[in-house]
């Protein structure tokens, strides 16, 4: 029978994403399983071809958890958490810079019968484009014509 406490199944799957155990990070997930992200809601495939991507992109990748949580009566986990790497592979359209980043986020992790059956992150994007040293730039205005 799977572990009830609720901040024991994250710790073990955000352990398992850490060392880029995919089997293990998998066993914590419980059937319907959907991932919500500004990447889409993803299944637990998308999830681990997602990861895939960060450990390629960022070989030492790490979630450091600051704080977890436990919210609605036990059924679900708040992380608050910085993800950190050092970019030394394809990312975003570029190769690798060297540079580490360090990124704020949050996530929520909705827990039934001791296994994660949804989840929402939400990352500073822009703090790993600015980590890395990718600009944002504003669109070019387009003049609207006049009324007339």
């Amino acid at each position: 029978m799977p572990d009830s406490d609720p901040i024991a199944v994250l710790r073990r799957y955000i352990d398992a994403v850490n060392a880029g155990d995919l089997e293990a990070m998998a066993a914590e997930i419980g059937a319907g399983f959907v991932h919500h992200s500004g990447a889409g809601d993803l299944d637990i495939d998308g999830v681990r071809r997602g990861l895939a991507y960060y450990r390629t992109a960022f070989p030492d990748l790490l979630y450091d958890v600051e704080e977890m949580l436990v919210v609605d009566g036990g059924h679900a986990v708040i992380a608050r958490w910085t993800i950190r790497g050092t970019h030394e592979g394809p990312f975003s359209g570029s190769g690798p810079t060297h540079r580490t980043i360090a990124s704020p986020g949050l996530s929520l992790h909705r827990i039934v019968d001791g296994r994660i059956v949804e989840d929402w992150e939400y990352g500073d994007d822009l703090a790993v484009l600015s980590d890395l040293g990718f600009r944002i730039e504003p669109p070019e205005v387009v003049e609207a014509p006049a009324a007339g």
